[in-house]
């Protein structure tokens, strides 16, 4: 038979128990493509929009293109399949896991008004590349306040199915 005092000490471990879990939570740090895209800066708007390539967030790639580039955002959603880094929740010492890692390269003539950039992102399981996704060249204007991605050159992906997830260590 449980006593009252066994009962409350159940109790106070359960509220314990979500106070660190909602702590801990709150503690995980905002993943970069979820991060609102600052359109005054060149840099931000090419990982904005590689990001939303591979992720097929449509709105997000409108936005940040100009209008006659439209169908071009249409015609790679119809043919591309939407690709999130995988969470890997296993690590040790000696086999670090890196998720996600974005690069890009590039600069501005003219103040910020003419802007050319290059940029990859690449998913890591287990120190093993599963995906990379790359554009070489971005080029980039400013009208009126904004910077808006005028043109760009063929996008590259590869990609590595795994057996399993990045769960495992290992795959089949």
């Amino acid at each position: 038979m449980m006593t009252n005092r066994n009962a409350e000490k159940i109790i106070v471990a359960c509220f314990m128990f979500l106070f660190v879990a909602t702590i801990t939570l709150l503690a995980i740090p905002i993943h970069p493509s979820q991060h609102p895209i600052d359109k005054t800066d060149s840099s931000s708007v090419a990982f904005g929009f590689i990001n939303a390539l591979m992720r097929n967030r449509e709105e997000a790639a409108y936005s940040l293109v100009s209008l006659e580039n439209h169908g071009r955002i249409d015609e790679w959603m119809s043919k591309h399949q939407s690709f999130s880094c995988p969470i890997a929740f296993l690590s040790t010492n000696d086999d670090p896991i890196e998720t996600e890692i974005g690069h890009g390269g590039g600069g501005c003539n003219d103040g910020e008004d003419n802007c050319d950039w290059r940029y990859y992102i690449e998913c890591y399981c287990h120190n093993r590349l599963t995906y990379r996704i790359e554009i070489d060249e971005m080029q980039i204007k400013r009208i009126n306040s904004e910077q808006i991605i005028l043109d760009w050159t063929e996008v590259k992906e590869y990609r590595r199915n795994l057996f399993f997830s990045c769960a495992f260590p290992f795959d089949f």
